[in-house]
């Protein structure tokens, strides 16, 4: 007959094995190790986020979101074909699609498409982060070369274009990666 003790202890080891990745296999099942990689968030327009789910299927609970132009973006190490376990900061933990993620190698090459615009309307780049900022220029839609300089402060983000710089809304901003970078080249919005 087994006392209290052995109950507990056996409670307890129930739940190890049931927490141990070997035996999560639903949520894990084709997973493989990866490289832990710092990913940024592409191919989300700029007020859109990207979800983070409770497990590597789209079905999966959502439990989180990125912004647009998320960074540092730390991948845990497992990745199915669609889908890398990642952690952002120091709360959100979860799976996001692969389609929706690059390896970041800090802003060097990382530039925005406009998008949102109709072809008679253009992105107004101002000298400060604010809808009453002066213009200082502007940028036509469906551009794809506009340049990230930085993080962005709520809604505006720091642009570089041709001789340009400044601030513009990040509403009208998705990130592009180029081809070579294995981004997807697409013009006219994501």
């Amino acid at each position: 007959m087994l006392g209290p003790m052995t109950h507990v202890l056996l409670g307890a080891l129930v739940i190890i094995v049931a927490l141990s990745p070997t035996a999560q296999s639903d949520e894990f099942d084709g997973a493989r190790e990866a490289q832990y990689e710092i990913y940024r968030v592409v191919n989300v327009r700029g007020l859109d986020m990207l979800n983070v789910r409770a497990g590597p299927q789209e079905t999966a609970r959502k439990i989180g979101e990125l912004s647009f132009n998320a960074r540092d973006i730390f991948g845990l190490g497992r990745c199915t074909p669609e889908w890398c376990l990642v952690s952002y900061g120091d709360e959100v933990i979860g799976w996001v699609s692969r389609r929706y993620i690059a390896t970041d190698n800090g802003y060097d090459g990382a530039t925005y498409s406009v998008v949102g615009l109709s072809k008679y309307d253009i992105l107004t780049i101002r000298d400060k982060p604010s809808s009453v900022a002066e213009k200082i220029g502007a940028i036509p839609p469906f551009e794809i070369t506009v340049e990230a300089l930085g993080g962005c402060v709520r809604d505006w983000c720091p642009v570089g274009y041709r001789s340009m710089e400044g601030w513009v809304h990040r509403k009208h901003l998705a990130v592009w990666l180029p081809a070579e970078a294995g981004g997807e080249q697409r013009i006219g919005g994501f």
